[in-house]
């Protein structure tokens, strides 16, 4: 008899067993540390993250999750930090201070319902008594968006249980029901996000049906239908909008179980944010009893879409980043906005909806975990392109750089090339194969482009040694060396021909290294000098015309912002110096300069970063990327 031979894989796609089982409490895990990285606690895409932890130790007790929600809270509790943003909740970390007080953890009592009394009484509020953010451009205007209630409704429902104030958790509801109803779509039964905002006619509302402005509602929605008291005068309401609303959201979850940027457009793309938001809501619903159970199959197909989104390393990917009233507010320019992994209102809704599935008691899911992620993973590289004229570059997920080698010598000097990405996941090689199948990486198809021109300037931290002369540069590297490179972080080591004066010999050597998440790269200079004398070195800025430059001595920084002529877009430049090595500034030609002791023997330390406009991270860049190098700690960073 001829013996039929079935492979385990097919098997598996038989009997519906192809992808391994994903522990989704481990999975949470790798998020909250990848998380680190890029969360600020401060911001509101933080408190989120925040919350998420809390409601994974109120599933789990598990200690790990008590340490990660107290280690954030103990520092608002302790003043260490202060909430920033729309929201007087966000003072202090929003609602998971008042889920933990709840739990009986009394010392953010004080904190927690003082930030509700102050929200309760002074967050403005619009003419039908909707909560707003203080901003100028909505006085005069009747303005009303859906991101606010997940800062409102969870906070004040939570505060108000543990406080006795039947007030706050019946505006809590009563909010979140007049928000729906002035912004939910007649036709679809979503929401739009936005109406009498920015750049909106007056009484206007957005065309959209953006993801997370839909997950921010079901959010407040999912908090409602979980912990709302049932004898409250508005529960019923609750209860009927959420059965109405969710039934529309099923309607548009797509085949992996998820949901697109712009929801009623499947070419748009995939959104892990709302995505994941919206699971929440949906799995809230289901453990309350208010969504029938026979929805616990759209979630859990959500979660394993979910989770093809995330690798191993916690990575998340899909995300867009702010939007409010995007554009004309139209459906395509919501679908048109950029998206990236790892950006900061991607950890909270993920870890929000994988507490879910452990609340459900979804605890292992089938799914091929990163599959969606396959080549757009960030990761840091660094390369020597010997085809290329032994260019060296090197890149993070916020930035990418290049060092010419001796081999062109007659074009350029040691100075720092930037290449302007604006995508998260590597680019340096593929720039590279375009440029040599005929392309080029000088033309942006979407990934970004170089535009920079460092001819013999020094670029973005390009070194030289500063004299009474004025400034000396090295040639072009004349040896690499890598020192590590790992996905997370790499360093690598280059020395310079020597600069040769009338009564010396000078060496440099310059290790650069760099981290995923960073807005700088780390450069640690060292000379060899054949007199042995101190040396004071300089690491320049390039301008090109119209700089508006900035230099701050108490924090031994330069910072150039400057619009590029024939490009459209506007560069950022920062150096910033170990404090204990800063000279002061000084200027030659195109180049300023930031100038650092180095004594014989030792080493000097900077760090140095740029960014552009059209990289959607730093919309608006005019506020978004002085604030990043202002907020910058160099010094733990030194310390690492």
């Amino acid at each position: 008899m001829k013996k039929t031979v079935i492979s385990l894989s097919l098997l598996g796609l038989l009997f519906g067993c192809s992808a391994p089982r994903v522990d989704v409490s481990d999975t949470a895990k790798s998020v909250t540390v990848r998380a680190k990285r890029y969360i600020d606690p401060r911001h509101y895409a933080g408190t989120v993250y925040t919350q998420a932890l809390a409601e994974l130790y109120k599933e789990t007790k598990d200690e790990w999750w008590l340490q990660q929600t107290c280690g954030i809270l103990d520092r608002f509790e302790s003043g260490e930090l202060l909430g920033y943003g729309s929201f007087i909740s966000y003072e202090c970390g929003g609602t998971a201070a008042p889920e933990m007080l709840l739990l009986g953890f009394e010392k953010y009592r004080a904190m927690a319902l003082g930030a509700a009394e102050r929200m309760f009484e002074t967050q403005p509020r619009n003419d039908d008594g909707v909560m707003l953010p203080p901003w100028p451009d909505l006085e005069g205007r009747n303005g009303l968006f859906m991101d606010p209630v997940f800062a409102v409704t969870p906070y004040l429902l939570y505060s108000g249980l543990v406080a006795g104030r039947q007030d706050w958790v019946d505006y809590a509801a009563w909010m979140t029901l007049k928000t729906f109803s002035d912004l939910r779509d007649s036709t679809t039964g979503l929401a739009h996000q936005a109406r009498d905002v920015k750049n909106l006619s007056r009484g206007q509302i957005t065309e959209d049906c953006w993801s997370r402005g839909n997950g921010w509602g079901a959010m407040a929605l999912g908090a409602l239908m979980r912990d709302l008291p049932k004898d409250n005068q508005y529960y019923s309401q609750v209860c009927e909008l959420a059965r109405d609303y969710f039934q529309a959201v099923l309607r548009y979850q797509d085949k992996e179980g998820l949901w697109h940027q712009e929801m009623t457009w499947p070419d748009s793309f995939t959104e892990i944010s709302g995505s994941s938001l919206l699971l929440y809501g949906l799995g809230s619903g289901i453990e309350s009893g208010v969504l029938p159970k026979s929805w616990t199959g759209a979630f859990k197909k959500g979660i394993a879409g979910l989770l093809r989104y995330i690798d191993k390393c916690g990575n998340v990917a899909n995300t867009c980043s702010g939007c409010l009233a995007y554009g004309d507010g139209s459906k395509a320019a919501y679908a048109s906005h950029a998206y990236y992994c790892n950006e900061q209102h991607a950890f909270g809704p993920a870890l929000l909806a994988l507490g879910q599935s452990l609340r459900l008691g979804i605890k292992k899911v089938r799914s091929a975990l990163g599959a969606s992620m396959v080549g757009k993973a960030p990761e840091c590289v660094v390369l020597l392109n010997e085809s290329r004229k032994g260019d060296v570059a090197w890149e993070n997920d916020r930035m990418a750089f290049r060092l010419y080698s001796g081999q062109v010598k007659h074009k350029v000097s040691s100075g720092i090339d930037y290449w302007a990405k604006r995508v998260d996941y590597p680019i340096l090689a593929r720039w590279y194969e375009k440029e040599a199948s005929g392309g080029s990486y000088h033309k942006d198809d979407g990934e970004g482009f170089d535009f920079y021109n460092v001819g013999k300037n020094r670029g973005v931290g390009g070194i030289g040694v500063w004299t009474a002369d004025g400034l000396l540069v090295p040639d072009p590297y004349e040896s690499f060396e890598i020192d590590y490179s790992t996905p997370d972080s790499l360093s690598f080591t280059v020395s310079y021909p020597a600069i040769v004066t009338n009564d010396d010999s000078i060496v440099l050597n310059e290790t650069i290294s760099i981290k995923l998440g960073s807005y700088f790269y780390k450069a640690a200079v060292t000379a060899s000098s054949a007199s042995g004398k101190d040396l004071v070195i300089a690491a320049g800025l390039t301008t090109f015309g119209n700089p508006q430059i900035s230099k701050n001595e108490e924090h031994c920084s330069l910072s150039i912002i400057e619009d590029i002529e024939g490009v459209n877009a506007s560069i950022g430049t920062v150096i910033v110096a170990d404090k204990s090595a800063f000279r002061g500034f000084a200027s030659q030609g195109s180049d300023e300069l930031v100038l650092l002791s180095l004594p014989a023997g030792s080493s000097a330390e900077f760090f140095a970063g740029a960014a552009w406009s059209r990289d959607g991270r730093f919309d608006p860049f005019i506020k978004r990327w002085p604030r990043i190098v202002a907020e910058a700690d160099f010094d733990k960073i030194l310390a690492e």
